[in-house]
């Protein structure tokens, strides 16, 4: 419940929970994915914390390989998402490198923190 938008009131997900990556685990050739990470990136990065969100599973499916922006549309269709985590993504405008690695640090020192308190 730590990340959860109110810790007092246990809120349970009735639906199925996928884990959704941002940056696909096949990018489409020559797709935007394949311009922004070099391959190093993709082998790299596709499966670490911070390129990865909890999604319905109905949304995962719909958001499949595209690129950024139309993921995005997928994760806030009608607007929410449930989960507190893939929220964070809402104002970033382009899924790079670097956002890749801060969401990753952020989310490492976030479960420290949790696990050691």
């Amino acid at each position: 419940m730590s990340l959860s938008e109110n810790a007092t009131i246990k809120k349970a997900y009735s639906g199925v929970i996928s884990v959704e990556h941002i940056l696909p685990q096949n990018p489409p050739k020559e797709s935007a994915w394949e311009e922004a990470f070099a391959q190093e990136d993709l082998k790299a990065w596709t499966h670490k914390l911070g390129n990865l969100v909890l999604l319905s599973r109905k949304k995962n499916s719909s958001a499949n390989n595209k690129d950024f922006q139309f993921k995005l549309d997928k994760y806030f269709s009608n607007g929410i998402t449930d989960f507190e985590l893939t929220k964070e993504l809402k104002p970033i405008p382009e899924w790079t490198i670097s956002e890749c690695e801060k969401r990753h640090e952020v989310l490492v020192n976030r479960l420290l923190k949790i696990y050691f308190v």
